[in-house]
């Protein structure tokens, strides 16, 4: 009776790890959110592996969110609560390459602000010399997740190079 629960509880644990893992990491009015598998699963919005791959090499896939520009795609944008405030997931046929998307991405970077906290412009410099690039080629793109902040840094080609942990 005992293996039987821990079996059981077991099975349930690893699908509820299997469910909330990042499918995609959307870039949506300058910033990144996580797109997990769950919440598109909930909402009958599952995109395949092979159309993830179509817009992104990357694991979990780097996308662009664009904005409704109809009334039925507005219908589709679901919405999620999150502690620090709403975020919008949209169906899947609004996410496209974020490697077309290029420019609004360097827009966005955090190093083009005139308000960049000193503390996370001293993160930025730091890691820009550890990795000895040129803070021009390079994009700083704020990431909201449920459990924490971060920076993530891009190169040109919308590669993630790697992240800033921010409080």
């Amino acid at each position: 009776m005992i293996g039987t629960i821990q079996i059981s509880a077991l099975i349930w644990g690893s699908s509820v790890i299997y469910n909330q893992r990042p499918v995609a990491i959307s870039f949506w009015e300058g910033r990144f959110y996580p797109v997990i598998m769950e919440d598109l699963k909930a909402n009958s919005v599952t995109p395949t592996p092979e159309q993830l791959k179509e817009l992104s090499h990357q694991s979990p896939a780097i996308v662009y969110v664009r904005h409704p520009e109809t009334d039925d795609e507005e219908v589709g944008v679901i919405m999620f609560g999150f502690a620090e405030g709403m975020l919008e997931y949209q169906l899947f046929f609004l996410f496209s390459p974020l490697e077309k998307h290029i420019d609004e991405l360097f827009a966005a970077s955090v190093n083009n602000s005139p308000a960049i906290d000193d503390d996370l412009q001293s993160n930025i410099t730091r890691w820009l010399e550890k990795a000895d690039m040129n803070e021009k080629e390079l994009a700083f793109i704020p990431f909201t997740g449920r459990y924490g902040n971060s920076i993530l840094i891009l190169d040109r080609n919308g590669e993630l190079l790697d992240s800033i942990t921010i409080k």
